[in-house]
């Protein structure tokens, strides 16, 4: 695997792969993170369903499109499992994570900067305004 390491780092196609990684990360932070925003929604059953599908959909979206490039991990807990079973190279692994996480900085920041500033105050956070309780929330 050492050898098949280094020849990574060589070649274009794995930095390629690596942006892939960044970017689809990015895109899932703030495509399905922002669709957790809202300000007032009184049905609890739409807004579960709205988060839901984002998810889902961005998921399948950004999977299928960077799938052929980098195996659209987009998470490093499924990269963490190619590395275990080994389908995939310590190098590959250390920088796909590294680049994930970048990732999803960026697509957290980019949320944080498009979002109007009223909704900012709950970005990020768990709040007990629909009825959980504290220990539900944590």
């Amino acid at each position: 695997m050492g050898s098949t390491s280094l020849q990574d780092l060589k070649s274009k196609k794995f930095w390629v792969a690596v942006l892939a990684e960044f970017v689809g990360t990015a895109l899932l932070v703030l495509v399905a993170c922002g669709s957790c925003l809202s300000k007032t929604d009184p049905d609890l059953n739409s807004k579960v369903t709205r988060i839901s599908l984002a998810f889902g959909l961005s998921v399948g979206s950004i999977v299928w499109a960077i799938c052929n490039v980098s195996g659209g991990h987009i998470n490093p807990a499924v990269t963490f499992g190619f590395f275990v079973t080994r389908k995939v190279s310590i190098v590959r692994f250390l920088l796909y994570v590294v680049f994930q996480t970048l990732g999803a900085i960026v697509g957290a920041g980019i949320l944080k900067a498009v979002t109007p500033s009223d909704y900012v105050g709950t970005l990020a956070t768990s709040d007990t305004t629909t009825g959980a309780s504290i220990g539900q929330v944590n």
